[in-house]
């Protein structure tokens, strides 16, 4: 896998990823955004996420809950200035989800490996 986090940035003390897209979408809906980038970005979200919180040396769920805002989609194609929400698609998993990725992605059979 390649990939880069194109913005990573603090934000009232807590810190954010956020990766631009360019896909075309039928629609913007907040809905049609969680299933698209459930099926084409999951794996990008966990490993993105993962990394900033090792990099930002966030390593429990109090500084975890503190510090980290969570993860930005922002589909270009939908953003409009009327609607700031437009487009957007934003997560911030909870802790047990973060330590239940970790540990999926350490076994080979994640990965297709085993």
């Amino acid at each position: 896998m390649k990939g880069f986090i194109d913005y990573l940035f603090e934000h009232q003390g807590r810190i954010y990823l956020c990766d631009w897209k360019g896909d075309w979408l039928p629609s913007w809906d907040k809905e049609r955004l969680a299933v698209h980038c459930g099926n084409n970005y999951e794996v990008q979200a966990r490993l993105y996420t993962l990394a900033a919180l090792r990099l930002a040396g966030l390593q429990d769920q109090s500084t975890y809950q503190r510090r980290f805002g969570g993860v930005l989609y922002c589909f270009l194609r939908g953003m409009r200035p009327d609607d700031p929400e437009a487009g957007i698609y934003f997560r911030r998993p909870d802790w047990r989800t973060l330590l239940d990725w970790q540990a999926e992605m350490l076994d080979d059979s994640f990965w297709g490996l085993a």
